[in-house]
């Protein structure tokens, strides 16, 4: 078996053996790896604060129940003790009085409603953590959007590092068909000996590239592995999706993806979010001028002996209800710093969703004349491929003819290898640009 063919065969074995994975597949688990999860554990944690400002409008109810005894021993006190004499005067005397042992039960019974009527502090707080809220999930949309591109940037790149060594087992396969020609036309004295060992340099050389590129493999199985969540000693095989093979175009303007972006992009809706907290937090904060108002209910039921506790529900019982207000009058300006720091709050609020807005406008140019250059790229890789092809067709007939030598064959293999690669590149880097792109403008997880 020759080198080529063992390296082939390897190389199948290895494919057989290995799992295969589709882009959608991969972008499906993007979504769940660590990055997502984490991005969706923030965003839980974000309603439990949405839970936790509900907590105190809603009726607060407290219920206890005890019962217990109290036991007293013999005991000496002194007291007054009033004398009356015969002629009706009335005198106080010390003494002394022994008490003997006692013993008493008691049990209690008591639930207590309260009712916040009016605080605008409370409700603000609600508000800011909705918007919170809301601000975690865009965050966790532009999290799993990221961590989708970088899936699908990492299927492309071993997508590319598959490709790439199939054109070099092609090349490895060309040579080998070169060197035999080039040892029957010695054979025949039609060529000197010089040219048969240059095919066989040639020959070790591209063997030598189609080893490495095997190793370039086997490091993009390991970074799609990692990324996914799965083991890194996975043989991952990435399924053509079909794009590579088509036709590169771009049919989008700046104004469209601007539109999109402003309507769709997570971190845009998640700045504009956390925008509304802080002015929420002005208003929780300006709160600590108004008075509260809250309404309350009790009901006790206590008694020193199981009966009429427990036998007569007529008895023992308590009821109160009223209405309190509360207003801090005077914080001594905490309330006023207070709201300074909510206010600068907002500001930086402001500022960051404005400037966010920037950042995106600059990323939907840089990345829509990205993939322009890369679309007149691929269009170009695909003519020059077109003539590698051609100038290959001719030098082979050419050296078969004895017209030629050796080294205008390799240049042109060469050359062909060189536009295959170029192509396969510039299109799997106009598809990284073309996520890109829509990441930018938040639509990338609408697709599947």
């Amino acid at each position: 078996m020759t080198f080529v063919a063992a390296v082939a065969a390897a190389a199948l074995a290895q494919a057989a053996a290995g799992t295969p994975i589709t882009l959608d597949q991969v972008r499906q688990l993007s979504r769940t790896n660590t990055q997502a999860r984490l991005a969706e554990a923030s965003r839980r944690q974000a309603e439990a604060g949405v839970m936790a400002a509900r907590a105190p409008l809603l009726p607060q109810v407290t219920a206890s129940a005890s019962a217990g005894g109290q036991y007293s021993g013999p005991q000496i006190f002194i007291q007054n003790v009033p004398e009356v004499s015969p002629s009706g005067e009335t005198t106080w005397s010390q003494q002394a009085i022994d008490v003997g042992s006692a013993s008493r039960a008691s049990f209690g019974l008591s639930v207590q409603v309260n009712q916040l009527l009016y605080d605008a502090g409370r409700w603000a707080a609600l508000a800011q953590a909705g918007a919170q809220e809301e601000a975690a999930r865009g965050q966790e949309a532009e999290d799993r959007n990221a961590s989708e591109l970088e899936a699908i940037r990492r299927f492309y790149e071993l997508l590319r590092a598959q490709r790439t060594r199939q054109l070099l087992q092609e090349r490895v396969t060309s040579s080998e068909q070169l060197l035999e020609r080039a040892r029957a036309l010695f054979t025949a004295g039609r060529m000197k000996k010089e040219e048969e060992i240059s095919a066989a340099v040639n020959l070790g050389t591209d063997r030598m590239a189609l080893l490495r590129q095997g190793a370039a493999v086997a490091a993009a199985q390991a970074s799609l592995a990692a990324w996914l969540a799965r083991p890194p000693t996975e043989n991952l095989v990435a399924e053509d999706p079909g794009m590579l093979a088509g036709e590169a175009r771009l049919q989008l303007t700046y104004e469209q993806a601007l539109a999109q972006a402003g309507a769709h992009r997570p971190q845009l809706l998640a700045y504009g979010a956390l925008v509304r907290a802080a002015r929420s937090g002005v208003d929780s904060s300006s709160a600590g001028y108004l008075p509260s108002f809250s309404a309350y209910g009790r009901y006790d039921r206590n008694g020193a002996d199981t009966s009429p506790f427990f036998t007569d529900p007529s008895k023992q019982n308590a009821l109160s209800a009223g209405l309190q207000v509360s207003w801090n009058a005077f914080s001594g300006f905490g309330t006023e710093a207070q709201v300074a720091q909510a206010r600068a709050a907002l500001q930086r609020a402001e500022l960051t969703y404005a400037q966010a807005e920037r950042d995106v406008g600059a990323e939907l140019r840089r990345g829509l004349e990205d993939l322009q250059s890369l679309v007149q790229v691929a269009a170009l890789s695909k003519a020059n491929l077109d003539l590698a092809r051609d100038g290959l067709t001719l030098a082979t007939s050419r050296f078969q003819a004895g017209d030629t030598s050796t080294l205008q064959v390799r240049d042109a293999q060469v050359k062909l290898t060189q536009a295959e690669v170029s192509l396969l590149e510039s299109r799997v880097n106009v598809e990284i640009a073309r996520a890109a792109l829509e990441r930018t403008m938040g639509t990338l997880g609408a697709s599947p």
